[in-house]
């Protein structure tokens, strides 16, 4: 049963998770930084949360949704940042 709900805080902003990003649609995370996309990405499990309590779902539920990633490191979004940040350095080293 949790397996239906534990992602339902992406329907808050669709379009920034993968699984919803068509082929040849952009990508909105490509203007962002590293930091505001991971921010967004993690927060679909608070607005899951909030979706979950205003539609009085099952508490059970509620905490599946809420513990779903654990307190994990959006992996792709902090190897960004560290390229980026390498590039900058480059840069600097370079002038």
């Amino acid at each position: 049963m949790c397996s239906y709900f534990h992602d339902v805080g992406k329907l808050k902003k669709p379009n920034y998770f993968i699984e919803n990003q068509h082929d040849g649609a952009e990508n909105p995370h490509d203007n962002l930084t590293p930091t505001m996309s991971a921010m967004i990405i993690i927060a679909h499990v608070k607005d899951g949360v909030d979706l979950a309590v205003k539609n009085k779902l099952n508490p059970r539920i509620i905490d599946v949704i809420q513990e779903h990633h654990g307190d994990s490191l959006v992996y792709y979004f902090y190897r960004r940042a560290q390229e980026q940040k390498k590039a900058e350095m480059e840069k600097s080293i370079g002038s």
